[in-house]
């Protein structure tokens, strides 16, 4: 078992991996999968064959998000193809912490061969790994280091509809619940996922807080926010922020001001990428692309990446060091019934953190649109800063 003690890059995969993790069959139920997630508040299920051959693992919202009603599918059919990395138990946690990033997946597998069969060992989610780096050196930083200060925020009142078109527009899913500023509840994805859109399938295993269920779409926040919110004051550190994603096995922290409004927000996603720069002599820029749909491949293969060289080209001795992290997701166009691209950037760098997203007819178009957007809020931060005094700048005016 780690220690305290140990370096984050000492730590192996094994010395973290959790090894009581629900099993299922590959020709399981949609329905029982759920079922166990439930009854064993398991962050995921792993997939065997009656050998014990490592097939795959399952978050809760990979079901849920399946379009197929839950009887009719099974394990199998809902295991995400790109988002399904292994591990062995001598990798690092720093390279788990990378593969974890890469792919957006919510953990990975450690698994051994074992009598020609590829055997799974235990799994490493990631508030796991964030927990050993709250614990060791990345535990005294500032949590305003890697939280996002610009915090979206929404009414109770607002819709569910509303608040999708949000996260999908503006590339979040946590979403601080306000009433007169003051935080009162907070929306994710997720709980869109489990309370909204898997209801509209006729298993309402979750039932609804309030509103029509005849309208799901215009039921008010209020009535699917989770309330009392887990939140820290401004100043708190790192390790703070660790202790209650581990613990609390919740996908964000809250950061306020005065005890009730918010001031910034920290995901799980925000914690785990300074992570991936421990080991070796880090670059500049690291860009981390994940997808469901596709291979880091198969977005490199088209012209996508020069969108990004292009706009590094343009920014890079401003923003570095920087990371920047590339989410692709395919979906079908109702009416053309062609494939459409949604493409998330999401930039961190000393000069703030930056989001944009774009949406268009393949992975280059809507790359294109989204380093538009990402360039046009760079640049007004950048025209902010030169109009801003510095604090070194107003120091000397007043001391000199």
């Amino acid at each position: 078992m780690p220690t305290a003690g140990d370096s984050l890059t000492d730590l192996k995969a094994q010395d973290v991996m959790r090894t009581d993790v629900p099993s299922v069959r590959p020709e399981t139920p949609s329905s029982k999968v759920l079922a166990i997630f439930a009854d064993e508040r398991s962050p995921v299920v792993v997939v065997t064959d009656e050998k014990g051959r490592y097939e795959g693992f399952l978050s809760e919202r990979n079901v849920l998000r399946h379009p197929a009603d839950y009887e009719n599918t099974q394990a199998e059919d809902v295991i995400p193809q790109h988002a399904n990395p292994t591990m062995s138990p001598e990798d690092s946690l720093v390279d788990v912490a990378r593969a974890i990033n890469d792919t957006n997946a919510r953990g990975v597998a450690v698994v051994e061969e074992e009598d020609n069969l590829m055997r799974v060992q235990g799994v490493i989610v990631r508030e796991d790994v964030i927990k050993a780096a709250g614990d060791r050196e990345l535990g005294d930083a500032p949590v305003s280091q890697h939280m996002t200060e610009d915090v979206k925020t929404a009414d109770a009142d607002d819709s569910v509809a509303k608040a999708i078109s949000r996260m999908k527009r503006e590339g979040f899913s946590h979403l601080p619940i306000v009433d007169d500023g003051r935080l009162v509840g907070i929306v994710t994805i997720h709980d869109i996922i489990r309370r909204v859109i898997a209801p509209l399938k006729g298993h309402d295993q979750q039932g609804w807080k309030s509103g029509e269920r005849s309208k799901p779409m215009a039921v008010p926040l209020e009535g699917i926010m989770t309330e009392g919110v887990i939140t820290l004051p401004r100043g708190s550190t790192y390790e703070e922020a660790a202790d209650l994603i581990h613990g609390e096995e919740i996908g964000s922290v809250v950061i306020t001001k005065e005890g009730e409004f918010p001031y910034g927000i920290i995901t799980r996603r925000d914690m785990l990428s300074p992570i991936t720069l421990y080991g070796g002599e880090a670059p500049d820029v690291v860009i981390h692309f994940s997808s469901k749909d596709t291979s880091r491949e198969g977005y490199e293969s088209t012209e996508a990446p020069g969108e990004i060289r292009s706009f590094l080209g343009r920014y890079q001795s401003r923003l570095e060091p920087a990371i920047i992290q590339i989410h692709a997701k395919k979906h079908k166009d109702r009416n053309r019934r062609r494939d459409m691209w949604h493409i998330r950037l999401n930039l961190t760098s000393d000069m703030g953190k930056f989001y944009a997203v774009g949406e268009g007819w393949g992975m280059a178009h809507a790359t294109r649109l989204a380093v538009d957007r990402l360039e046009r809020r760079v640049r007004r931060a950048k025209e902010e800063q030169l109009e801003t005094p510095s604090r070194e700048w107003l120091q000397d005016q007043l001391y000199y």
